[in-house]
């Protein structure tokens, strides 16, 4: 199972990734547009899981756009 995940660079977003991240068959895309805090949440997946899978991905939700435009 696919789960993406918004806000990941602290609070319930990060609490929500570090969680499902744990589960055996979840993948866990974790949005944030803060590198430092993505990276401290890979850590915290791995630490509490080596196998787990997951993804992080430095995303601005008001700059960045998957069309192309804007």
């Amino acid at each position: 199972m696919n789960i993406l995940i918004t806000g990941c660079g602290r609070g319930i977003g990060y609490q929500t990734a570090l969680a499902l991240s744990a589960h055996k068959d979840v993948h866990v895309l974790a949005l944030s547009r803060n590198k430092k805090n993505l990276e401290r949440l890979q850590e915290d997946v791995i630490k509490q899981n080596k196998e787990a899978v997951f993804s992080p991905l430095l995303f601005d939700m008001e700059k960045d756009n998957f069309f192309g435009s804007g």
